[in-house]
């Protein structure tokens, strides 16, 4: 419910965040998950979807060298900016959600007022980006496909294999 709420918020006529709102959500989203946990998903990730997409290849093409160098220099092309606006996403939620102030105050310390405020509500914004993410991963997914098939080459009937998602097998 709070994920509606906030998407019809930050998509509705309300005024725009400041940029300065919006720097601190962005630092407040990043030390949240900390910088190394971000590079451990991005790597995570890329490692996942590198092998999901290689699994949807026709078998004679799964065992060549060069699909696989292929498919990971797309999925590593692709990732990092997929979870870039993962994390601007949330900077735009909290710079919604919350004052310039209360996000001052937990950029400087997650035991002040600010940052007890974001802290008590974590799970509704961490499920906000959760759902955002989603909802973009099948862009992520063609992103994937269009860079791997313009370096591979791809037939038509390839390129719909890679553009499966799980829900639509």
């Amino acid at each position: 419910m709070m994920a509606l709420l906030i998407a019809a918020a930050l998509s509705s006529g309300a005024a725009a965040p400041s940029p300065r709102a919006l720097a601190l959500g962005r630092e407040i989203a990043v030390a949240g998950s900390g910088q190394k946990t971000l590079q451990g998903m991005v790597g995570a990730l890329e490692q996942v979807v590198t092998t999901r997409e290689i699994m949807r290849l026709p078998v004679e093409r799964r065992a060549a060298p060069e699909t696989r160098k292929a498919m990971k220099a797309a999925v590593t092309a692709e990732v990092p900016g997929f979870v870039g606006k993962v994390v601007d996403q949330a900077a735009g939620i909290y710079a919604s959600e919350f004052t310039e102030a209360q996000l001052a105050e937990a950029a400087r310390s997650r035991e002040s007022p600010g940052g007890m405020a974001i802290t008590s509500r974590r799970d509704e914004l961490s499920k906000a980006m959760a759902a955002y993410a989603a909802t973009h991963l099948p862009l992520l997914v063609a992103a994937i496909a269009d860079r791997y098939c313009a370096q591979a080459g791809c037939t038509p009937e390839i390129r719909a294999k890679l553009l499966l998602t799980p829900r639509g097998r």
